[in-house]
């Protein structure tokens, strides 16, 4: 619609699309493939993410090997390690605990989730509104009351599983990514 209108002679926009999608062959549109990360841009983000905490050498090869480059699933497994705090992580500082690291990121997402205790529920419920959601419906559906879904808010806002859309008259509500919204309806 935007490129038919008579004043788009000059307009951007930038839009992302899974690598199956096919412009309509009327638009002029340039195409970026965006590749999953190198193993070393992969422990760049990682411990971009680390701010100050360390993993063991096994632990981050096994993000690396695990994650494939997907950066979503990196930001995941580091933060569910980074949450298991100075428990033991390995049964030597050589062994990475492999067996109870998540293999997909639907599983790491769950796994997150479920740590969530009652916020979860309201995650759920979020999901099910959408991807992004309103405060005031949420907590229209919502079977506990308003200070119970604002501590559950407030929860998954730390957790970064939501942000905060500030609006006119308005709270809204996005999930982080599509996927988190996914793994959580």
């Amino acid at each position: 619609q935007i490129a038919r209108s008579p004043g788009a002679r000059h307009v951007f926009v930038l839009l992302t699309a899974r690598p199956e999608f096919r412009p309509p062959p009327a638009l002029e549109v340039h195409e970026l493939a965006i590749e999953r990360l190198s193993p070393a841009a992969s422990l760049d983000l990682i411990r971009s993410l680390l701010r100050g905490s360390s993993l063991s050498g096994p632990d981050l090869e096994t993000i690396v090997e695990r994650t494939d480059g997907i950066p979503l699933f990196i930001e995941e497994l580091t933060r569910m390690l980074l949450d298991d705090g100075p428990r033991e992580r390995a049964s030597s500082a050589r062994t990475p605990r492999r067996s109870s690291i998540p293999i997909t990121l639907r599983d790491s997402l769950n796994e997150r989730l479920d740590r969530l205790g009652s916020a979860r529920e309201t995650a759920q419920l979020a999901a099910a509104l959408g991807r992004e959601f309103d405060r005031s419906v949420l907590i229209g559906a919502a079977y506990h009351d308003e200070a119970a879904i604002t501590a559950d808010l407030a929860e998954l806002l730390e957790a970064n599983i939501v942000y905060q859309r500030r609006q006119v008259g308005a709270s809204g509500y996005v999930f982080r990514h599509a996927v988190i919204r996914d793994a959580a309806y």
